[in-house]
């Protein structure tokens, strides 16, 4: 698999940007935040130049910092790097982090089956009624069409609920 380092450079506003892809680097438009949004901003009129090819990502990471550091692309406004090109993006966390956080996430329930769980609705004793999904034996109250006393506010003088006076009126 060949890996490409190119920098493209868009033509109307010169901004550059580097970049690593093992697609067509010539289609390929690129993956930055800031760089996506230039784009989307400006149009997607761009001009690429291939900086190195290799198979190994070793050799692209290398060349990657070796450019971003000579060229200062992070700090530098003709550049839309958000971070130095090390080949594998956004990604810093090292690996004893990755190992730490794998383990500590052994055991757990797949997120889908927390949310699903979550959402459940439960009587007062914590039984479910799973066969309609019903809670049992418990009156429903509706607070959405209860009056709430009003009050006026010492601040603007309008007549507001007393749940919003305290949060958006009257700070003492």
């Amino acid at each position: 698999m060949t890996i490409f380092l190119y920098q493209k450079t868009h033509n109307e506003t010169g901004l550059m940007y580097l970049g690593k892809t093992s697609n067509n680097p010539f289609s390929y438009k690129g993956s930055g935040k800031y760089w996506k949004r230039h784009l989307a901003k400006h149009g997607k009129d761009v001009s690429t130049k291939i900086l190195y090819t290799s198979d190994s990502l070793k050799d692209i990471q290398k060349v990657g910092l070796y450019y971003s550091k000579l060229w200062n692309i992070v700090e530098s406004k003709k550049w839309a790097n958000l971070v130095n090109e090390n080949g594998q993006g956004f990604d810093f966390m090292p690996q004893k982090v990755r190992q730490k956080v794998s383990n500590t996430m052994k055991g757990r329930p797949a997120p889908n089956k927390v949310l699903k769980q979550k959402h459940k609705k439960h009587r007062v004793d914590g039984n479910y009624n799973g066969s309609n999904g019903k809670l049992v034996g418990v009156p429903r109250y509706d607070l959405r069409n209860k009056a709430r006393p009003r009050v006026s506010c010492i601040t603007c003088h309008r007549e507001v609920d007393v749940a919003n006076l305290s949060r958006y009126h009257s700070h003492f």
